[in-house]
């Protein structure tokens, strides 16, 4: 018996002889830790040097703050040059004289015109004719001031200009040999002086513009405010009109055997 009870004792677990553990104390709770110091900023660390052999690594960029990121630039004040006149606003001499001719020759048409049908009722060639030198010389003034810088067309103008003068002047000396009367010159009147002095002025302008040499192809190379130009042309258009309107009404003076009435 005794034997066996002391084997039973020591299968016991050696837990069961051990007095129960006392309960602990309740931990104490922890004290509110103090606030720690704000940690100083660290220093930006000193770039390594490069092991030998090995490429340098560049350095972060450094964040800087928004307002110093953000550089407005300064305003950059150009200087403006002085607006140079437009050349469309000034015209040259040569251009102006070209439509001062061309005024006179369209002038002298239209007064070719008015007498055309007197000349008819005299002889029908001559009335022709009248229709004729009206027409060319309407057209050709209106070339001229529309190709005022071709050469051939201001020839033809002068040309055309000077033999209609020389015509008058060959029918108030010594006639022409057809008509109603052969070899009879007719009297000078107000209208013929009127269309004569219109085409002598056409070829002088327009011979002037033609000489390329001296001091004239410096002067037609100049140049005229539009304004100054308009006013001019406007005053010889004040003088012209009425003279032709007057010339065309007056009549010329005919032969004193012809029978033709006092216009021409």
């Amino acid at each position: 018996m005794e034997s066996t009870t002391t084997e039973a004792l020591e299968a016991r677990p050696r837990s069961a002889t051990r007095s129960p553990a006392r309960p602990r104390k309740a931990a104490a709770r922890p004290k509110a830790a103090a606030p720690r110091k704000a940690a100083a900023p660290r220093k930006a660390a000193a770039p390594r040097k490069a092991a030998a052999g090995t490429r340098p690594r560049k350095p972060a960029p450094v964040l800087e703050s928004v307002a110093a990121q953000v550089v407005v630039p300064a305003p950059i004040s150009t200087p403006v040059a002085p607006a140079e006149k437009s050349p469309a606003r000034r015209v040259s001499v040569r251009t102006f004289v070209a439509w001062a001719a061309a005024m006179l020759m369209v002038a002298a048409g239209v007064i070719h015109f008015a007498f055309a049908p007197d000349h008819i009722a005299e002889y029908l060639p001559f009335g022709i004719a009248f229709y004729a030198m009206g027409v060319a010389q309407v057209g050709g003034g209106l070339a001229v001031g529309i190709f005022r810088r071709s050469r051939p067309v201001l020839l033809a103008a002068v040309a055309g200009s000077l033999g209609i003068c020389a015509l008058w002047l060959v029918t108030r000396t010594v006639g022409l040999p057809i008509g109603a009367e052969l070899w009879h010159p007719e009297k000078v009147g107000v209208a013929d002086t009127v269309c004569v002095g219109f085409q002598l002025g056409t070829a002088v302008l327009l011979g002037g513009i033609l000489a390329r040499r001296g001091a004239f192809s410096r002067l037609w190379e100049s140049h005229l405010g539009w304004r100054t130009a308009a006013v001019a042309l406007t005053a010889l258009a004040i003088v012209v009109a009425p003279l032709t309107v007057h010339a065309s009404h007056t009549g010329h003076e005919m032969s004193a055997s012809a029978d033709m009435p006092a216009k021409g």
